[in-house]
Formats: C-alpha cells, structure tokens, sequence
C-alpha cells in the first residue's frame, strides 16, 4: 500500500504467502544446507556430466541408407569446399589450373589456346591460371581480383574450389570465399625472397605485410581448422628442388600455424610445382622428369591430391 508522506511516498509490501486456495508466489526459507556455493557446484557437476556423455550413434545400417542413394543405391560422395589462400604471386591459380588438368577437369587443347593467346599479350606462364581467372581486367594484370569457382572430384571427395585474391587490396573478396570453406590449401612461393615477403612480419623493415600470415589469422577466425600447405615453386629455388629450403619453409609455416590455433595432425606439407605438375598427381605425363627424380631422392610422403584425399 503507498502512503503519503513528505517529500513523496513510501511503499509498504503487503505479505506474498498465498491466501487457502489462491495463487502466489512463496518466500520460504532455503532447504537445511543450501548456500550459493552448493547450487554453483551442482551446475557445474551438472555441466561435467553432459559434456562427459558419449555422443550418440547411429546404427551402422541406418549409417548405410544415409549415405548411399535410395533410388539407385550408389554411395553418395563427401563434398568439401576447398579454399586456395597464399601471397600475391604465390602461384594459387597456376596450381589450381594444374590440379584440374592432372583430374582431366579441363583439356589439353583448352590449355593450347589459352598458352597461345597468354603468349601474344606477353604472359605465357599463366595460361594455367586462366582456367580460374576467367575476367579479361585478371587475364591482363595477371592477377586474381574475384573469387575463381571451380568443381573437382577426386578419389574420395567432391571439391568446390574457391580460387581467392592474394593481393591485400581484395582482402574481402578473400574473406567471403573463405566464410564457406570446409578447407584449406595454403601456397607459399619457395623461391628466395618470395617467401621472405609473403612471410613478413607487418614491422619488418625489408618489406610490408605478408599475406601468408594475414590469410592465416583470417582463415582460423572464419572457422578453417585444417590445411595442405604446397611448398610451391620449389623448381626455382636455389638450388632446384632443395630439401634445406623446404624444411626452412615448412619449420616457420608451422610454428606460426600452431601459435593460431592448428593442430599439428591437420597440417600437411607438400613440395610441389605447379607449373610443372612435379607431384600434384602420380598420373601426371612428366614434363618435368628431371625434377621429378630430384624430388623423390629425399621425398617419400603423398603427392597434392593424395594429401587432400
């Protein structure tokens, strides 16, 4: 009930214990041994228990039906979208290229007419990268502006490539391919002082930013946790083919991978040409037989497509 008084009104709480009969709200006393301490740890007991609970399973037969075709009775395959990230110049769309060409996505006579028209306007190595940069302003400047999609299926999966920009300026368009990615594949330039500047540090006084590691920090934040990192050009370094460079390489890429928040066990690092083809794919015709044996005296792992298989 509200009384007048000076300078206003006081407020005086009627008792809330429900009348025989009606409703209400009771404000008994707490059971013997409550405190809120007591109630904190039975959450967080509570908590622990649920996140300790085995995760459901599907029986193995419902599994099946899922996962194969009612009408025909196929496997239904796996798909994954697989974002290209790297460096300006790192030579992501020359490799995405390759990649196609070595699952026979595109043809040898596409190939044949893009070399010739790159020759003619002075750009005869990215005739490769022409099956993702399908935009004249990207085919001029010899350089990747937009997202490139492209479809590939390998033994086990069915990819959705999306070819992002290495240059700092396209950054957003990089970010909303990379929001859709399941995957990633990482290309470093091994060639000496590519790498030094794709790599950098913003600070460094030699060179500015490198999108290696701005691509890295941004990919883990849009929710990519796994990588192929291609150790790309290693046909051009110096020496051809060095495994000191590689381990260099692969020893920087991985520690700063790991202080970003990925795991060791999802990383894979490939030497690769993509250029060349030299181990993207064991059915590859060798236009590069002397790096091939090069590579194979001191590499035993997977080749490109193994390792995203």
């Amino acid at each position: 009930k509200a009384a007048g008084g000076k300078g206003g009104s006081r407020i005086s709480v009627a008792s809330a214990a429900p009348k025989s009969g009606g409703g209400g709200i009771s404000l008994g006393k707490p059971p013997p041994g409550f405190t809120v301490e007591s109630k904190q740890n039975d959450v967080a007991t509570k908590n622990n228990n649920a996140q300790n609970m085995p995760i459901p399973q599907l029986p193995p037969n419902i599994l099946a039906s899922l996962r194969s075709n009612s009408t025909t009775g196929e496997v239904i395959r796996s798909h994954l979208s697989l974002v290209i990230l790297g460096h300006v110049d790192a030579g992501k769309s020359t490799l995405t290229g390759r990649l196609l060409l070595s699952l026979n996505h595109v043809s040898q006579r596409l190939l044949q007419k893009y070399q010739k028209a790159a020759t003619s306007i002075g750009k005869s190595s990215f005739a490769l990268a022409w099956f993702t940069d399908e935009d004249d302003s990207e085919r001029e400047r010899g350089v990747t502006i937009d997202i490139g999609t492209k479809f590939a299926k390998t033994e086990k999966f069915d990819f959705t490539i999306l070819d992002a920009p290495g240059h700092k300026d396209f950054i957003p368009n990089m970010i909303s391919g990379t929001a859709s990615a399941d995957c990633g594949l990482l290309v470093v330039a091994a060639t000496t002082g590519e790498f030094e500047a794709g790599f950098a540090r913003g600070g460094d006084a030699s060179y500015s930013g490198g999108q290696t590691r701005e691509h890295i920090v941004l990919s883990r934040g849009l929710g990519v946790t796994q990588f192929v990192v291609a150790v790309n050009k290693l046909d051009a370094a110096e020496p051809a083919w060095c495994q000191e460079r590689f381990e260099h390489i692969k020893s920087m890429v991985l520690d700063f991978l790991k202080q970003n928040g990925f795991k060791e066990a999802r990383i894979t690092f490939i030497p690769v040409s993509g250029l060349t083809g030299v181990n993207i794919s064991n059915s590859d015709k060798v236009e590069d037989e002397d790096g091939w044996k090069a590579l194979k005296k001191w590499y035993k792992g997977p080749t490109l497509l193994e390792a995203l298989d």
